[in-house]
């Protein structure tokens, strides 16, 4: 279901891209695409500390920072200019 709900918000951000520029509305449509986020999500997913802790063994996770800067960078570019896609993972970590 996850790979599922991925591509589905693909093809709805491409769809919604394409029907702004026929339009030529001045709107961009980005989208930002993390890896291993340290989060309390994961956290409860995980159900513990231990299982938490191992999640995160191989790979130093992303922080919530992380995210956050990304969407700072597409929002601070100048108004010409789309970005369509950030990919965010750890080192190492293949998405």
């Amino acid at each position: 279901m996850y790979q599922a709900s991925k591509a589905a918000v693909q093809t709805l951000k491409n769809t919604l891209r394409a029907e702004i520029a026929s339009r030529k509305l001045p709107v961009r449509v980005g989208m930002i695409s993390p890896g291993m986020v340290a989060t309390e999500f994961r956290a409860q997913a995980t159900q513990g500390r231990a299982a938490y802790a191992s999640y995160f063994e191989q790979y130093e996770p992303l922080l919530p920072e992380d995210i956050v800067e990304a969407a700072r960078y597409m929002l601070s570019t100048r108004p010409h200019i789309q970005v369509k896609d950030i990919l965010l993972s750890p080192l190492g970590q293949g998405l």
